[in-house]
């Protein structure tokens, strides 16, 4: 009697989530515009509207769903409106319309990949959504960073730690409320050739999961890492303190060790995430210092807010390039098939994120194109540099199972 009394509860909130989800959205933007319009000029009307066009346009060229594409690109608007309301505005709304949009895209990516459908009901959409461990993780550099501006009375940076927060929780409100995805045959057609022109792509890049170009490949990281800590003595402070810099740096490598163990639970894999994280950081600052660009506080702030992206671009890929690893061999098959799979994910986050920036490039224009950088490097970095850093240290650390087929007496 209780199961059939749970099952027709459940049955009967998902059917109410279904038939609301789509006149949820609906009212969630006439509110959020009509708030913006009353509140923090920084969340106009007309930027709010440009970060939902460009959203709609990113995602619907990624996903080809247009009722997800909507969904992803409403998911922004209720970090957007918490955000607005923060002391330090005009740090949080541009962090929370980035992470809320990049967030919302890898999720929905989720649901393509699975076919969620109505049928499945929204409840259980929202639970497989949700079901991956980088998302649950991902709250470990934003909370970082809040308790970095709490302790250290550092406004800037916690209102960068809460627009991410903010982000990261009305992604996983709003994806969840499409209410019909249909998936026919020319869906499937649509998103098999997709699929494919992205497989074309990737694969002149798939050497460098190989053994042979892994080492070159790791190589060429490290030497940008040096010139970018070289290059990054021009760097010009202005009003950031050192503590602050040194606190920031090692709550976020503290987040990277402790987020990329979670989440791939292998140590050449948290390690290869973590290096290839530093040197996305280290690009990031010497493009600061190439672009001649003071750092204020809400500069660094908003640059150190951006790496909750930068991490989870990482994280998606090290939960996928772990999957039934036992040797060198399956972990190179392994890190392959993440390649095709992830990159379009993560270069279509990372283009996400750029858009959702755009319309503040107005107010700063040079510091976007420096974070349009930092964005670039690291997906360029998560779909390169952290396979060649776990095929190198496969090759330099060889599991047992390698040895013993490697020297098996035949």
């Amino acid at each position: 009697m209780l199961q059939q009394v749970r099952g027709g509860t459940n049955r009967a909130i998902d059917g109410l989530l279904a038939r609301a989800g789509g006149p949820c959205l609906v009212v969630l933007a006439a509110v959020t515009l009509v708030l913006s319009a009353a509140n923090e000029p920084l969340a106009t009307p007309a930027r709010v509207t440009a970060i939902c066009t460009l959203g709609f346009i990113v995602a619907l060229l990624h996903l080809r769903q247009a009722a997800l594409a909507c969904a992803v690109a409403l998911a922004p608007l209720p970090g957007i409106l918490v955000a607005a309301f923060l002391p330090a505005a005009h740090v949080a709304v541009p962090i929370g319309a980035a992470t809320g949009l990049g967030v919302a895209l890898m999720l929905a990516d989720g649901a393509v990949e699975e076919r969620v459908d109505a049928a499945c009901g929204a409840r259980q959409s929202l639970r497989r959504l949700l079901r991956v461990r980088w998302y649950a993780v991902s709250f470990v550099p934003v909370c970082a960073l809040i308790a970095i501006g709490l302790a250290l009375r550092a406004g800037t940076v916690g209102a960068a730690g809460i627009g991410g927060a903010a982000g990261l929780f009305s992604a996983a409100l709003v994806v969840p409320l499409v209410p019909v995805l249909q998936w026919g045959e020319d869906a499937v057609a649509r998103r098999n050739r997709y699929q494919e022109f992205w497989a074309r792509l990737i694969a002149p890049l798939l050497v460098f999961a190989g053994p042979r170009y892994a080492m070159s490949g790791s190589g060429i990281g490290l030497v940008f890492f040096v010139m970018a800590v070289f290059g990054s003595n021009r760097l010009r402070l202005e009003d950031v303190s050192v503590p602050l810099l040194e606190a920031v740096g090692i709550m976020l490598a503290v987040a990277a060790i402790a987020g990329s163990a979670l989440v791939a639970r292998d140590w050449r894999r948290t390690v290869a995430c973590v290096l290839a994280f530093c040197i996305t950081v280290a690009i990031a600052i010497w493009a600061l210092a190439l672009g001649h660009v003071a750092v204020t506080a809400q500069r660094f702030a908003s640059a150190a807010g951006l790496s909750g992206i930068l991490l989870l671009m990482q994280w998606v890929t090290a939960e996928r390039a772990v999957w039934g690893v036992s040797d060198e061999e399956t972990a190179v098959e392994a890190s392959q098939a993440a390649m095709e799979r992830c990159a379009p994910s993560v270069c279509a986050a990372a283009v996400a994120g750029a858009a959702a920036l755009l319309p503040f490039a107005l107010d700063d224009g040079r510091v976007w194109f420096c974070e349009l950088a930092e964005l670039a490097a690291g997906a360029l970095s998560t779909i390169i540099l952290q396979p060649a850093f776990a095929i190198a240290l496969e090759r330099l650390a060889p599991r047992r199972a390698t040895l013993k087929a490697r020297y098996r007496v035949r």
